[in-house]
């Protein structure tokens, strides 16, 4: 009986150290919102609160085989992985504003509207969405995505959105050179990041 108080204040004391441990997540890591988003399985933005798959998939793929992929991946313990949409994976672009390197990693001003547009070349604001020097990004390998992302940018990923013109084509993102497209034929082989979160 004499060591009960040390007891519960021992137990205090790890209940705190619990709190506090799950308080103390910084930038680009999960909260305790999202147990899922773990470092060993994804990557959180905290400026989109979109939990991002990394590493990314190393395979190549078209893009009915990224779409199932990502419906299909299990990771973390979460199932609720999918295909980015376009606007999406233009928020993971760093370092390449304007078509202008930016040492600081800032985010890109490339716009987007995808809902509302009849031909591919308008989709994309050329302006803003300029492309910048091959592999000068602030990432590891000089990719142009956010710092503590891993995988490849030697080809470009895949998205969700499709051309609003023939609803054919979909939309990617070079995060070799900062650029985004939307020419590239569903046969077409490329990358896949696969995304929880946020709302599309």
């Amino acid at each position: 009986m004499a060591h009960a108080p040390f007891v519960r204040d021992h137990n205090r004391l790890l209940m705190l150290l619990v709190l506090m441990w799950g308080a103390g997540c910084g930038d680009n890591q999960p909260d305790d919102t999202d147990v899922h988003c773990l470092r060993t399985w994804g990557l959180r933005d905290t400026a989109t609160d979109l939990c991002w798959q990394d590493p990314p998939e190393a395979r190549n793929l078209d893009w009915q085989q990224a779409t199932a992929y990502c419906d299909e991946l299990t990771a973390g313990a979460a199932t609720d992985w999918r295909l980015p949409d376009i606007d999406e994976l233009v928020s993971l672009l760093r370092g390449c504003d304007d078509g202008v390197i930016q040492s600081s990693g800032t985010a890109s001003s490339c716009a987007m509207v995808p809902a509302e547009c009849a031909v591919v070349d308008t989709c994309v604001d050329h302006v803003s969405c300029g492309e910048c020097e091959y592999y000068q990004g602030p990432a590891l390998d000089g990719c142009y995505w956010m710092s503590g992302l891993t995988g490849a940018c030697t080809n470009v990923y895949w998205s969700a959105s499709t051309d609003g013109g023939n609803g054919v084509n979909p939309w990617f993102a070079n995060f070799g050179n900062g650029g985004v497209g939307g020419h590239g034929p569903p046969s077409s082989v490329f990358l896949v990041r696969c995304v929880r979160g946020g709302v599309r």
